[in-house]
Protein backbone atom coordinates (compact mmCIF):
# COMPACT_ATOMS: atom_id res chain seq x y z
CA UNK A 1 0.00 0.00 0.00
CA UNK A 2 1.43 3.21 -1.16
CA UNK A 3 1.25 6.79 -2.13
CA UNK A 4 2.58 7.10 -5.26
CA UNK A 5 2.21 8.73 -8.34
CA UNK A 6 1.23 6.15 -11.84
CA UNK A 7 0.70 7.85 -15.14
CA UNK A 8 -1.18 5.94 -17.32
CA UNK A 9 -0.33 5.01 -20.50
CA UNK A 10 -3.01 7.33 -22.40
CA UNK A 11 -2.68 4.79 -25.70
CA UNK A 12 -5.49 2.62 -23.88
CA UNK A 13 -8.78 2.99 -23.60
CA UNK A 14 -11.64 1.91 -21.92
CA UNK A 15 -14.70 -0.02 -21.25
CA UNK A 16 -18.03 1.37 -21.73
CA UNK A 17 -20.72 0.23 -20.37
CA UNK A 18 -24.54 0.14 -19.44
CA UNK A 19 -26.89 -1.03 -18.40
CA UNK A 20 -30.97 -1.40 -18.12
CA UNK A 21 -32.97 -3.98 -20.83
CA UNK A 22 -33.93 -6.10 -17.96
CA UNK A 23 -33.67 -9.65 -18.21
CA UNK A 24 -32.66 -12.52 -15.98
CA UNK A 25 -29.11 -14.54 -16.74
CA UNK A 26 -29.06 -17.21 -14.73
CA UNK A 27 -26.04 -19.45 -14.41
CA UNK A 28 -25.07 -22.70 -12.85
CA UNK A 29 -27.07 -23.70 -9.33
CA UNK A 30 -23.83 -22.40 -7.47
CA UNK A 31 -24.88 -18.76 -8.30
CA UNK A 32 -25.86 -17.16 -5.51
CA UNK A 33 -28.54 -14.77 -6.80
CA UNK A 34 -30.07 -14.13 -9.92
CA UNK A 35 -28.32 -11.27 -11.68
CA UNK A 36 -30.94 -8.96 -13.96
CA UNK A 37 -29.00 -7.50 -16.68
CA UNK A 38 -28.91 -6.01 -20.34
CA UNK A 39 -29.75 -8.77 -22.81
CA UNK A 40 -28.32 -8.91 -26.51
CA UNK A 41 -24.73 -9.45 -25.90
CA UNK A 42 -23.84 -9.67 -29.41
CA UNK A 43 -24.71 -6.02 -29.54
CA UNK A 44 -20.84 -4.56 -30.67
CA UNK A 45 -20.98 -4.85 -34.40
CA UNK A 46 -23.96 -2.04 -34.20
CA UNK A 47 -22.27 -0.04 -31.62
CA UNK A 48 -18.98 -0.33 -33.05
CA UNK A 49 -20.47 0.88 -36.20
CA UNK A 50 -21.85 3.81 -34.78
CA UNK A 51 -18.99 4.69 -33.08
CA UNK A 52 -17.05 4.70 -36.17
CA UNK A 53 -19.67 7.06 -37.41
CA UNK A 54 -19.55 9.60 -35.35
CA UNK A 55 -15.84 9.66 -34.99
CA UNK A 56 -15.45 9.88 -38.84
CA UNK A 57 -18.16 12.81 -38.49
CA UNK A 58 -15.95 14.73 -35.70
CA UNK A 59 -12.63 13.88 -37.83
CA UNK A 60 -14.57 15.32 -41.07
CA UNK A 61 -15.54 18.50 -38.93
CA UNK A 62 -12.25 19.01 -37.79
CA UNK A 63 -10.61 18.86 -41.26
CA UNK A 64 -12.76 22.13 -42.36
CA UNK A 65 -12.84 23.79 -39.50
CA UNK A 66 -16.24 23.15 -38.83
CA UNK A 67 -18.86 23.79 -35.64
CA UNK A 68 -19.13 19.87 -34.63
CA UNK A 69 -15.41 19.66 -34.37
CA UNK A 70 -15.69 22.82 -32.11
CA UNK A 71 -18.91 21.72 -29.85
CA UNK A 72 -18.84 20.93 -26.07
CA UNK A 73 -21.05 20.01 -23.24
CA UNK A 74 -21.18 20.10 -19.97
CA UNK A 75 -21.10 16.71 -17.85
CA UNK A 76 -21.47 16.25 -13.86
CA UNK A 77 -22.43 13.35 -11.72
CA UNK A 78 -25.80 11.56 -11.76
CA UNK A 79 -27.21 8.96 -9.25
CA UNK A 80 -27.91 6.06 -10.46
CA UNK A 81 -30.76 3.69 -9.53
CA UNK A 82 -29.89 1.23 -7.15
CA UNK A 83 -30.78 -2.56 -9.00
CA UNK A 84 -31.98 -4.91 -7.00
CA UNK A 85 -29.90 -7.77 -8.77
CA UNK A 86 -26.55 -5.36 -7.73
CA UNK A 87 -27.18 -6.24 -3.99
CA UNK A 88 -24.30 -8.23 -2.40
CA UNK A 89 -22.59 -6.70 -5.53
CA UNK A 90 -22.09 -3.01 -3.98
CA UNK A 91 -18.58 -1.53 -4.23
CA UNK A 92 -17.10 1.52 -2.68
CA UNK A 93 -14.05 2.80 -4.20
CA UNK A 94 -11.86 5.51 -2.55
CA UNK A 95 -9.56 6.52 -5.21
CA UNK A 96 -8.50 10.11 -6.89
CA UNK A 97 -10.46 11.65 -9.23
CA UNK A 98 -9.56 10.14 -12.52
CA UNK A 99 -12.20 7.75 -12.32
CA UNK A 100 -14.73 11.13 -12.72
CA UNK A 101 -14.34 10.85 -15.90
CA UNK A 102 -15.89 7.28 -16.72
CA UNK A 103 -18.67 8.03 -13.97
CA UNK A 104 -19.67 10.68 -15.24
CA UNK A 105 -20.05 8.77 -19.26
CA UNK A 106 -19.89 5.48 -19.57
CA UNK A 107 -20.99 4.28 -16.12
CA UNK A 108 -23.16 6.81 -15.35
CA UNK A 109 -26.11 4.08 -14.32
CA UNK A 110 -24.09 2.04 -12.61
CA UNK A 111 -22.60 4.78 -9.74
CA UNK A 112 -25.24 5.53 -7.31
CA UNK A 113 -23.22 8.16 -6.31
CA UNK A 114 -20.18 10.39 -6.53
CA UNK A 115 -18.36 11.85 -3.25
CA UNK A 116 -15.46 14.41 -3.22
CA UNK A 117 -13.07 15.03 -0.30
CA UNK A 118 -12.88 19.02 -0.28
CA UNK A 119 -10.25 21.14 0.97
CA UNK A 120 -10.88 20.58 4.78
CA UNK A 121 -11.19 17.23 4.48
CA UNK A 122 -14.92 16.76 4.62
CA UNK A 123 -16.66 13.94 2.47
CA UNK A 124 -19.30 15.86 0.32
CA UNK A 125 -21.37 15.31 -2.59
CA UNK A 126 -19.47 15.47 -6.01
CA UNK A 127 -20.88 18.63 -7.34
CA UNK A 128 -18.26 19.54 -10.28
CA UNK A 129 -18.57 20.07 -13.73
CA UNK A 130 -16.29 18.77 -16.68
CA UNK A 131 -16.48 20.34 -20.47
CA UNK A 132 -15.54 17.63 -23.15
CA UNK A 133 -16.36 17.43 -27.17
CA UNK A 134 -19.85 16.91 -27.75
CA UNK A 135 -19.24 14.00 -30.08
CA UNK A 136 -17.06 12.16 -27.08
CA UNK A 137 -19.84 12.44 -25.19
CA UNK A 138 -22.11 11.03 -27.77
CA UNK A 139 -19.71 7.99 -27.80
CA UNK A 140 -19.29 7.49 -24.04
CA UNK A 141 -23.02 8.14 -22.71
CA UNK A 142 -25.71 8.20 -25.51
CA UNK A 143 -24.22 5.32 -27.20
CA UNK A 144 -22.45 3.45 -24.66
CA UNK A 145 -24.87 4.13 -21.88
CA UNK A 146 -27.97 3.28 -23.53
CA UNK A 147 -29.67 0.67 -22.27
CA UNK A 148 -30.91 -0.52 -26.04
CA UNK A 149 -27.81 -2.02 -26.47
CA UNK A 150 -27.25 -2.79 -23.02
CA UNK A 151 -23.62 -3.83 -21.69
CA UNK A 152 -21.15 -4.03 -24.34
CA UNK A 153 -16.95 -5.58 -22.83
CA UNK A 154 -14.68 -3.14 -23.19
CA UNK A 155 -12.76 -5.91 -25.16
CA UNK A 156 -15.28 -5.94 -27.64
CA UNK A 157 -15.02 -2.43 -28.83
CA UNK A 158 -11.03 -2.08 -29.74
CA UNK A 159 -11.46 -1.92 -33.53
CA UNK A 160 -12.50 2.02 -32.61
CA UNK A 161 -9.81 2.19 -29.99
CA UNK A 162 -7.41 3.82 -32.06
CA UNK A 163 -9.22 6.19 -34.04
CA UNK A 164 -11.15 7.37 -30.59
CA UNK A 165 -7.93 7.64 -29.23
CA UNK A 166 -6.32 9.78 -31.85
CA UNK A 167 -9.84 11.92 -32.18
CA UNK A 168 -10.11 12.31 -28.10
CA UNK A 169 -7.02 11.37 -25.59
CA UNK A 170 -5.46 14.62 -26.03
CA UNK A 171 -7.81 16.44 -24.07
CA UNK A 172 -10.35 13.55 -21.87
CA UNK A 173 -6.53 12.90 -20.32
CA UNK A 174 -6.10 16.29 -19.32
CA UNK A 175 -10.01 15.43 -17.32
CA UNK A 176 -8.02 12.40 -15.20
CA UNK A 177 -5.79 14.83 -13.57
CA UNK A 178 -8.13 17.30 -12.02
CA UNK A 179 -7.80 18.16 -8.13
CA UNK A 180 -4.97 16.26 -7.41
CA UNK A 181 -5.48 13.09 -9.44
CA UNK A 182 -2.52 11.36 -10.69
CA UNK A 183 -4.76 9.34 -13.39
CA UNK A 184 -4.49 6.53 -11.09
CA UNK A 185 -8.21 5.63 -10.35
CA UNK A 186 -8.87 5.41 -14.26
CA UNK A 187 -7.07 1.51 -14.26
CA UNK A 188 -9.16 1.05 -10.61
CA UNK A 189 -12.57 1.48 -11.39
CA UNK A 190 -12.94 1.11 -14.94
CA UNK A 191 -11.30 -2.25 -14.43
CA UNK A 192 -13.75 -3.49 -11.83
CA UNK A 193 -16.90 -1.93 -13.78
CA UNK A 194 -16.10 -3.81 -16.72
CA UNK A 195 -15.30 -7.39 -15.57
CA UNK A 196 -17.92 -6.85 -13.10
CA UNK A 197 -21.38 -6.73 -14.67
CA UNK A 198 -23.22 -7.29 -11.89
CA UNK A 199 -21.92 -4.84 -9.75
CA UNK A 200 -22.97 -0.97 -8.83
CA UNK A 201 -20.73 1.96 -7.25
CA UNK A 202 -20.42 4.44 -4.51
CA UNK A 203 -17.36 6.36 -5.62
CA UNK A 204 -14.81 8.67 -3.25
CA UNK A 205 -12.69 11.28 -4.73
CA UNK A 206 -10.21 11.40 -2.21
CA UNK A 207 -7.67 14.67 -1.98
CA UNK A 208 -4.05 13.45 -0.45
CA UNK A 209 -3.38 17.05 0.25
CA UNK A 210 -5.43 17.02 3.32
CA UNK A 211 -3.46 14.35 5.58
CA UNK A 212 -0.53 16.27 4.48
CA UNK A 213 -0.95 19.59 5.84
CA UNK A 214 -2.01 18.12 9.14
CA UNK A 215 2.05 16.05 8.96
CA UNK A 216 3.23 18.87 7.77
CA UNK A 217 2.17 21.99 9.60
CA UNK A 218 5.41 23.34 10.90
CA UNK A 219 3.32 25.36 13.59
CA UNK A 220 1.89 22.35 15.48
CA UNK A 221 3.62 20.12 17.85
CA UNK A 222 3.80 16.36 17.30
CA UNK A 223 0.93 16.29 20.08
CA UNK A 224 -1.36 18.67 18.47
CA UNK A 225 -0.48 16.59 14.64
CA UNK A 226 -2.03 13.50 16.45
CA UNK A 227 -5.25 15.33 17.97
CA UNK A 228 -5.51 16.20 14.52
CA UNK A 229 -4.98 13.21 13.03
CA UNK A 230 -7.48 11.45 15.12
CA UNK A 231 -9.80 14.22 14.49
CA UNK A 232 -9.54 14.22 10.74
CA UNK A 233 -9.48 10.17 10.67
CA UNK A 234 -12.12 9.21 13.06
CA UNK A 235 -14.67 11.84 10.87
CA UNK A 236 -13.51 10.96 7.46
CA UNK A 237 -14.16 6.99 8.54
CA UNK A 238 -17.37 7.72 10.23
CA UNK A 239 -18.66 9.30 6.86
CA UNK A 240 -17.16 6.03 4.91
CA UNK A 241 -19.47 4.29 7.10
CA UNK A 242 -23.05 6.34 6.90
CA UNK A 243 -22.13 6.18 2.80
CA UNK A 244 -21.68 2.14 3.39
CA UNK A 245 -25.06 1.51 5.17
CA UNK A 246 -26.62 3.58 3.54
CA UNK A 247 -26.04 2.38 -0.12
CA UNK A 248 -25.21 -1.16 1.38
CA UNK A 249 -22.12 -1.41 0.50
CA UNK A 250 -20.13 -5.25 0.41
CA UNK A 251 -16.48 -4.58 -0.89
CA UNK A 252 -14.17 -1.43 -0.22
CA UNK A 253 -11.49 -0.86 -2.66
CA UNK A 254 -8.44 1.34 -1.39
CA UNK A 255 -5.45 1.31 -3.39
CA UNK A 256 -2.61 2.87 -1.14
CA UNK A 257 -2.17 2.98 2.69
CA UNK A 258 0.29 5.14 5.17
CA UNK A 259 3.52 3.56 5.69
CA UNK A 260 6.87 4.21 6.80
CA UNK A 261 8.32 4.14 3.28
CA UNK A 262 5.26 6.77 2.17
CA UNK A 263 5.77 9.11 5.17
CA UNK A 264 9.10 9.43 4.53
CA UNK A 265 9.37 11.02 1.70
CA UNK A 266 7.36 13.37 2.60
CA UNK A 267 9.20 17.13 2.82
CA UNK A 268 8.45 17.76 6.24
CA UNK A 269 11.40 15.54 8.42
CA UNK A 270 9.20 13.37 10.35
CA UNK A 271 10.88 11.40 13.05
CA UNK A 272 10.93 8.25 13.46
CA UNK A 273 8.46 7.38 16.67
CA UNK A 274 5.91 10.44 14.97
CA UNK A 275 6.15 8.12 12.23
CA UNK A 276 5.43 5.28 14.10
CA UNK A 277 2.38 6.85 16.00
CA UNK A 278 0.57 7.97 12.82
CA UNK A 279 0.61 4.79 11.56
CA UNK A 280 -1.07 3.54 14.37
CA UNK A 281 -3.54 6.31 14.05
CA UNK A 282 -4.64 5.90 10.82
CA UNK A 283 -5.14 1.64 11.57
CA UNK A 284 -7.05 2.44 14.56
CA UNK A 285 -9.09 5.42 13.85
CA UNK A 286 -9.73 4.70 9.96
CA UNK A 287 -8.65 1.20 8.85
CA UNK A 288 -10.44 -0.65 11.76
CA UNK A 289 -13.48 1.56 12.00
CA UNK A 290 -14.04 1.61 8.29
CA UNK A 291 -14.20 -2.24 8.36
CA UNK A 292 -15.51 -3.29 11.82
CA UNK A 293 -18.40 -0.85 11.37
CA UNK A 294 -19.80 -2.35 8.44
CA UNK A 295 -20.58 -6.06 6.23
CA UNK A 296 -17.54 -5.35 4.20
CA UNK A 297 -14.54 -6.83 2.67
CA UNK A 298 -11.75 -4.12 2.39
CA UNK A 299 -9.13 -4.46 -0.24
CA UNK A 300 -6.35 -2.68 0.51
CA UNK A 301 -2.85 -2.66 -1.78
CA UNK A 302 0.37 -3.79 0.28
CA UNK A 303 3.36 -1.54 0.97
CA UNK A 304 5.89 -0.86 -1.73
CA UNK A 305 8.83 -1.45 0.64
CA UNK A 306 12.22 -0.99 -0.17
CA UNK A 307 13.78 -3.78 2.78
CA UNK A 308 12.22 -6.89 3.94
CA UNK A 309 9.49 -6.11 6.79
CA UNK A 310 9.13 -8.29 9.68
CA UNK A 311 5.00 -8.32 10.34
CA UNK A 312 6.03 -6.91 13.74
CA UNK A 313 7.98 -4.06 12.78
CA UNK A 314 6.14 -0.93 14.09
CA UNK A 315 6.97 1.05 11.28
CA UNK A 316 4.74 -0.85 8.95
CA UNK A 317 1.86 -0.97 11.94
CA UNK A 318 -1.00 -0.62 9.70
CA UNK A 319 0.30 -2.48 6.68
CA UNK A 320 1.22 -5.69 8.88
CA UNK A 321 -1.21 -5.63 11.55
CA UNK A 322 -4.10 -8.35 11.38
CA UNK A 323 -7.36 -7.46 10.64
CA UNK A 324 -10.39 -9.24 10.17
CA UNK A 325 -12.11 -8.85 7.19
CA UNK A 326 -9.41 -6.41 5.47
CA UNK A 327 -7.40 -8.29 2.45
CA UNK A 328 -4.41 -7.05 1.19
CA UNK A 329 -3.17 -7.48 -2.01
CA UNK A 330 0.22 -7.42 -3.66
CA UNK A 331 1.84 -8.08 -7.02
CA UNK A 332 3.73 -10.81 -9.35
CA UNK A 333 4.74 -10.39 -12.23
CA UNK A 334 5.59 -13.93 -13.54
CA UNK A 335 5.65 -14.99 -17.72
CA UNK A 336 5.85 -18.41 -17.18
CA UNK A 337 5.02 -19.84 -13.52
CA UNK A 338 2.19 -22.60 -13.95
CA UNK A 339 -0.35 -21.10 -11.74
CA UNK A 340 -3.09 -23.28 -11.19
CA UNK A 341 -6.99 -22.04 -11.50
CA UNK A 342 -7.74 -21.71 -7.64
CA UNK A 343 -3.86 -20.40 -7.07
CA UNK A 344 -1.26 -21.15 -4.86
CA UNK A 345 -1.03 -21.69 -1.47
CA UNK A 346 2.27 -21.96 -0.13
CA UNK A 347 5.63 -19.90 -0.21
CA UNK A 348 6.92 -19.74 -3.72
CA UNK A 349 10.40 -18.11 -4.28
CA UNK A 350 10.29 -18.24 -7.82
CA UNK A 351 7.07 -16.55 -8.26
CA UNK A 352 7.24 -14.00 -5.13
CA UNK A 353 10.29 -12.50 -5.74
CA UNK A 354 12.28 -9.23 -5.31
CA UNK A 355 10.96 -6.32 -4.17
CA UNK A 356 7.24 -8.20 -4.36
CA UNK A 357 9.26 -10.37 -1.94
CA UNK A 358 9.57 -7.40 0.75
CA UNK A 359 6.28 -7.64 2.02
CA UNK A 360 5.64 -11.27 2.00
CA UNK A 361 4.69 -11.02 5.22
CA UNK A 362 1.90 -8.03 5.16
CA UNK A 363 -0.17 -9.49 2.01
CA UNK A 364 -2.67 -12.17 1.79
CA UNK A 365 -3.06 -12.62 -1.97
CA UNK A 366 -0.85 -11.96 -4.89
CA UNK A 367 -1.92 -11.28 -8.55
CA UNK A 368 -0.32 -12.17 -11.16
CA UNK A 369 -0.64 -9.48 -13.94
CA UNK A 370 2.25 -11.48 -16.27
CA UNK A 371 4.12 -8.40 -18.58
CA UNK A 372 7.65 -8.10 -18.29
CA UNK A 373 8.33 -4.38 -16.61
CA UNK A 374 11.09 -3.39 -19.28
CA UNK A 375 10.39 -2.93 -22.75
CA UNK A 376 9.49 -4.35 -25.51
CA UNK A 377 7.03 -5.61 -22.57
CA UNK A 378 6.60 -9.29 -23.20
CA UNK A 379 3.02 -10.87 -22.01
CA UNK A 380 2.11 -13.99 -20.59
CA UNK A 381 -1.06 -16.02 -22.17
CA UNK A 382 -4.01 -14.81 -20.65
CA UNK A 383 -2.27 -11.30 -19.36
CA UNK A 384 -4.34 -9.00 -17.50
CA UNK A 385 -5.69 -6.11 -19.84
CA UNK A 386 -6.45 -2.56 -19.00
CA UNK A 387 -8.98 0.45 -20.27
CA UNK A 388 -8.55 3.82 -20.39
CA UNK A 389 -11.62 5.55 -22.12
CA UNK A 390 -13.63 2.56 -22.45
CA UNK A 391 -13.52 1.76 -25.99
CA UNK A 392 -11.47 -0.82 -26.33
CA UNK A 393 -8.71 -2.48 -23.65
CA UNK A 394 -4.98 -2.58 -23.94
CA UNK A 395 -2.05 -4.99 -21.99
CA UNK A 396 -0.10 -3.26 -19.23
CA UNK A 397 2.65 -2.06 -19.41
CA UNK A 398 5.43 -1.47 -16.52
CA UNK A 399 4.41 0.60 -14.56
CA UNK A 400 1.20 -1.39 -14.39
CA UNK A 401 3.14 -3.73 -12.52
CA UNK A 402 2.11 -2.44 -8.84
CA UNK A 403 0.44 -3.47 -5.89
CA UNK A 404 -2.57 -0.67 -6.54
CA UNK A 405 -3.09 -2.18 -9.98
CA UNK A 406 -3.98 -5.43 -9.11
CA UNK A 407 -6.31 -4.43 -5.95
CA UNK A 408 -9.60 -3.98 -8.74
CA UNK A 409 -8.00 -7.49 -10.24
CA UNK A 410 -8.72 -9.30 -6.54
CA UNK A 411 -11.93 -7.17 -6.15
CA UNK A 412 -13.04 -8.78 -9.13
CA UNK A 413 -11.80 -12.04 -8.49
CA UNK A 414 -13.54 -12.26 -5.17
CA UNK A 415 -16.86 -10.39 -6.62
CA UNK A 416 -16.81 -13.75 -8.79
CA UNK A 417 -16.69 -16.07 -6.17
CA UNK A 418 -19.59 -14.36 -4.33
CA UNK A 419 -21.41 -14.85 -7.45
CA UNK A 420 -20.65 -18.91 -7.42
CA UNK A 421 -20.86 -19.39 -4.82
CA UNK A 422 -24.65 -19.63 -2.70
CA UNK A 423 -22.99 -19.85 1.02
CA UNK A 424 -21.35 -16.85 0.37
CA UNK A 425 -23.86 -14.16 2.32
CA UNK A 426 -21.76 -11.69 4.40
CA UNK A 427 -18.26 -10.33 4.39
CA UNK A 428 -17.27 -12.85 7.34
CA UNK A 429 -18.46 -15.89 5.32
CA UNK A 430 -16.19 -14.27 2.17
CA UNK A 431 -13.27 -14.03 4.93
CA UNK A 432 -13.62 -17.39 5.58
CA UNK A 433 -13.74 -18.53 2.21
CA UNK A 434 -10.24 -16.63 1.38
CA UNK A 435 -8.79 -18.08 4.29
CA UNK A 436 -9.49 -21.99 2.67
CA UNK A 437 -8.28 -20.66 -0.56
CA UNK A 438 -5.35 -19.24 1.23
CA UNK A 439 -4.73 -22.93 3.00
CA UNK A 440 -3.16 -23.16 6.51
CA UNK A 441 -0.36 -25.03 5.97
CA UNK A 442 2.43 -22.60 7.29
CA UNK A 443 3.04 -21.92 11.12
CA UNK A 444 0.56 -19.88 12.38
CA UNK A 445 3.60 -17.40 13.37
CA UNK A 446 4.44 -17.08 9.86
CA UNK A 447 1.34 -16.58 7.96
CA UNK A 448 0.28 -18.08 4.21
CA UNK A 449 -0.76 -16.02 1.08
CA UNK A 450 -2.01 -16.93 -1.88
CA UNK A 451 -1.16 -16.24 -5.63
CA UNK A 452 -3.62 -15.87 -7.80
CA UNK A 453 -3.79 -15.97 -11.46
CA UNK A 454 -7.71 -14.89 -12.16
CA UNK A 455 -6.79 -13.07 -16.04
CA UNK A 456 -5.40 -16.11 -17.50
CA UNK A 457 -7.90 -18.41 -15.81
CA UNK A 458 -11.19 -16.48 -16.59
CA UNK A 459 -12.18 -15.95 -12.85
CA UNK A 460 -14.11 -12.88 -13.72
CA UNK A 461 -18.13 -12.15 -13.57
CA UNK A 462 -17.77 -11.05 -17.14
CA UNK A 463 -17.20 -14.37 -18.16
CA UNK A 464 -19.14 -16.50 -16.08
CA UNK A 465 -22.61 -14.27 -17.13
CA UNK A 466 -21.28 -15.26 -20.64
CA UNK A 467 -20.50 -11.64 -22.10
CA UNK A 468 -16.64 -13.33 -22.86
CA UNK A 469 -15.76 -16.64 -23.74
Amino acid sequence: MKVKIIFLNFQRIFIINLIVISCSLKSSDEQSNDIILPININNQKPVNRDIHNIISKFQESCKSDGEYCKQKVIISAGKAKENASSEGYRVLIIDDSAMALAAYTRYRSRVLANYIEDFRGEIIEDNRKMEIPLAANQILTDILNNEKYGFIPAEKLNTNQDEFNNSFASELSQKQFIDESSGHSTSIFNFIANNSPQAQFVLIHKKPSNFEKIVCDNKASDEEKKSNLNNYFIKKSGKIIEIAKDFHINFISLSEGISHDSLSKLNCNLSDDFMKEINKIYYEDFLVNIVHSNDVILFQANVNANEYINRIDERYYSDCKLLQNRIRVGVVNSLNASIPDYGLNERNSNIVSGKNKNSEQCTDVYINIAVETIRPFLFAPGVVEFSTFNVGTSKPVGADVASSFSTPIAVSFFLNEKLKNLNIKTADDMFEHFKKLRGEKIPSDIKNYLVLDPALHKQFSIYKLGFLN
